[in-house]
């Protein structure tokens, strides 16, 4: 329980209490249960939220009954739309002389509330309720940071696919595809909140493919088009994986294909389909056109050789 108990030391919340005795006396019961942490004082609902917005360590929200219930479940919606709905704990103060509607506090409860504490405030009972919902806190943050890296990740190597293929037109003297231009915008337009939020993680994964992410070469392009009309896609698919570093479970969480239908691909004996050349260039760079040429060039190949024998 000691162990459990330092999860508070240091924690960090806000109060949306306008009242100033119920505001004192949740300081003074915050105090004795987080000693070493921080009570925030926000005076209105916006005051709040641009708190919430530019301090990352807090953790939990104290919002007081008498606001009334629109005006809490405001607050939330509000939360909601700007993203922060679920990584903060959400408190409800009930003085006591307030209402003590049963029905008024589940249906708050039902909008987003993680719990309440009332008048006198008793240590125990602010501990035990923080420690509850401070676990589900941090393991929301937790797994909201795991899919971002993840977001990151797949939206930078995607960006720099459709940078190839942009150096690739500028080389070959084809007009630039509008669809690709498309595609790089709708892709910076979901990196850019990403970046706003992970800064350190954004500039790590970006440096990380930036070096392993092998750069269109004009100067190789005829050496790499004689060398597709020999291969099968799954050969490419292959090198172009260890060249970079992608792991087949990367490849997959973009590509539509069961894994064992991407082993048969990579040991080509998988045919590459429209939908499945689309996912390709989305994930591995050049069109969807180049990877079903290459196709089917293998395919006239392995034809050949078989009327040869």
């Amino acid at each position: 329980m000691d162990t459990a108990f330092k999860a508070l030391d240091h924690l960090t919340a806000l109060t949306l209490v306008p009242d100033r005795w119920s505001r004192a006396l949740l300081r003074e019961t915050f105090t004795t249960v987080a000693y070493k942490g921080e009570l925030i004082g926000a005076h209105t609902a916006a005051n709040a939220l641009s708190l919430l917005q530019c301090n990352p360590r807090i953790e939990i929200v104290f919002i007081e009954f008498s606001l009334g219930q629109e005006a809490v479940q405001q607050f939330i919606a509000d939360l909601n739309a700007q993203g922060m709905g679920q990584k903060f704990g959400l408190v409800t103060t009930v003085g006591k002389s307030g209402p003590q509607l049963t029905s008024r506090l589940i249906d708050m409860y039902l909008k987003g509330i993680d719990g309440f504490i009332v008048e006198p405030y008793s240590s125990d009972d602010l501990r035990c309720l923080l420690l509850r919902v401070i676990e589900r806190v941090r393991t929301t943050r937790l797994e909201m940071h795991t899919r971002a890296i993840k977001a990151i990740d797949l939206l930078v190597q995607e960006a720099t696919n459709c940078l190839d293929q942009v150096a690739q037109q500028i080389a070959n003297g084809t007009p630039r595809s509008v669809h690709l231009n498309r595609e790089l915008k709708n892709r910076n337009s979901a990196l850019r909140p990403l970046q706003a939020e992970y800064p350190e993680d954004y500039v790590s994964i970006l440096l990380q493919v930036l070096d392993t992410h092998q750069a269109f070469n004009p100067r190789a392009e005829p050496e790499r088009r004689a060398r597709d009309r020999l291969q099968h896609p799954g050969e490419a698919i292959s090198a172009i994986m260890q060249r970079r570093g992608i792991t087949a479970e990367k490849a997959l969480s973009v590509i539509r294909l069961a894994a064992e239908d991407f082993d048969r691909l990579l040991r080509c004996e998988l045919m590459v389909t429209e939908e499945l050349a689309r996912d390709l260039s989305r994930t591995f760079g050049r069109t969807a056109k180049e990877w079903l040429t290459m196709q089917k060039r293998w395919e006239d190949r392995s034809a050949n050789r078989k009327e040869g024998e």
